[in-house]
């Protein structure tokens, strides 16, 4: 193998059949021309590049934001370039477009690849991020789902909050599943499905009625059964397990961010109250 080959990782996060990832580091490559299968969406870490697509270039830096679409021919000329691609299959992007703005293709043709939006490289920056440690397989979708929409809407026109008012009976029947399964690896697809929603919509209402997406909430009820079994004096490591995260690491690592102390000095101080 050589050292271009082992710069570069592919994978799909939860066997998540509409999305693949890739991640280059430090990539030194002469201009090779490719071709999109997919919707590819890229962000520069470090290093610096040329991208050439359509007839335009854009030079490539830290920050640098980029779509290209499927069907179409691109080319990049990489110096030490360290980047992050979300390869996003097209029936499902123009199938949320058309949900979310009423078009299957909302970027003109004469579009070039470059937004220069910080906000949504800094977003893809953390997706992948938290895709680096263990995460639940509903906070990688939510994540996914939430950079996507994002960037369609940076690119079109949002149709408002009008649309999620009225929602608060369905999502919160959403919110005792989640309270009655806290423990389980609960799939978006499940929520929306019981919620008689498409994924969007569900991951949508569900941030604007409660202000959190499905995942941050389950977390945070884990944690708040975390808290009482910790108060019982069960073990960190048993815990960590009852309460569905992925491992005593995780665990740790959201107990201290959300409880402001590890659930082992927790678990010392509770258990005599």
């Amino acid at each position: 193998m050589n050292d271009a080959q082992e710069r570069l990782k592919f994978w799909r996060p939860w066997k998540l059949s509409q999305f693949e990832l890739l991640q280059g580091t430090s990539v030194t490559n002469p201009c090779c021309q490719q071709f999109a299968q997919s919707y590819v969406i890229g962000t520069i870490q470090s290093g610096r590049g040329i991208l050439q697509y359509r007839d335009t270039k854009q030079e490539l830096t830290r920050g640098a934001f980029y779509v290209i679409e499927p069907g179409e021919a691109w080319s990049c000329q990489a110096e030490a370039l360290t980047f992050s691609h979300v390869l996003v299959e097209p029936t499902f992007l123009q199938h949320l477009a058309a949900e979310m703005v009423g078009d299957e293709k909302p970027w003109s043709r004469e579009s070039g690849p470059g937004l220069h939006d910080t906000t949504l490289s800094l977003f893809f920056e953390h997706l992948f991020a938290r895709f680096a440690v263990s995460t639940s397989r509903l906070e990688q979708q939510d994540l996914l789902l939430q950079g996507v929409s994002q960037l369609l809407l940076s690119r079109s026109f949002d149709r408002g909050a009008a649309d999620l008012r009225g929602g608060g009976s369905v999502i919160q029947r959403v919110k005792d599943y989640l309270a009655e399964h806290y423990a389980e690896d609960v799939s978006l697809e499940t929520l929306a499905s019981m919620a008689h929603l498409s994924e969007f919509h569900l991951a949508r209402l569900f941030r604007y009625v409660v202000g959190l997406p499905p995942h941050a909430y389950q977390i945070q009820v884990r944690l708040w059964h975390a808290r009482k079994l910790l108060a019982q004096d069960f073990s960190v490591s048993y815990v960590a397990h009852e309460t569905g995260f992925f491992d005593q690491t995780h665990f740790a690592k959201q107990f201290k961010r959300h409880v402001g102390i590890t659930p082992g000095a927790y678990r010392k101080t509770a258990r005599f109250y």
